[in-house]
């Protein structure tokens, strides 16, 4: 559940690197418990150099682009989905891996409590009830889920996680 939020904070730029499936939010607890295992295997392999001020897993969601008169519908269009890490610099990705850029912008940040495996429930409810009620539009196809010291595991009932949406105002 929604346990925080919205804060709405700028942040700057960031670069990540890791590893992508396509998927729906719908089928949260499914592949991405699978995906997480195999980054968490090629992280410890291959030692990814994090950035020192971001050390923590982020789980990226990239959706179809529309016009914005269209918005997307994370919950069943199927969307890339990343397990990353934030990194200094996009110049050397490591074998197996990918890079993305995200730009600076303002974010609407949730904090959910609960199951990681069960977060289709707070998406639910930032894509389908706060965000068309609110005075912000998504800005950009994306969002992203900043695993900290706070996530104690995929079934850990007591786990928190912050969501960022990129958003702009009406």
């Amino acid at each position: 559940m929604i346990t925080n939020g919205p804060r709405i904070a700028a942040l700057e730029k960031k670069n990540l690197v890791g590893i992508c499936t396509f998927m729906t939010l719908e089928e949260i607890g499914g592949p991405e418990v699978m995906l997480w295992e195999i980054f968490s295997k090629l992280d410890s392999t291959l030692k990814i150099k994090r950035k020192e001020t971001s050390p923590h897993n982020i789980e990226l969601e990239i959706y179809p682009e529309k016009e914005y008169s269209k918005p997307a519908n994370p919950m069943k269009e199927r969307i890339l989905f990343m397990v990353c890490v934030e990194v200094d610099s996009l110049n050397e990705i490591p074998p197996g891996c990918v890079g993305k850029n995200l730009p600076a912008t303002e974010y609407a940040i949730f904090t959910y409590t609960g199951k990681p495996v069960d977060m289709v429930s707070a998406y639910k409810h930032i894509f389908l009830d706060w965000l068309p009620q609110s005075q912000y539009i998504q800005s950009y196809y994306f969002d992203y889920a900043y695993y900290n010291g706070r996530c104690n595991g995929p079934y850990d009932e007591d786990s928190e996680i912050d969501i960022y949406i990129p958003v702009k105002k009406k």
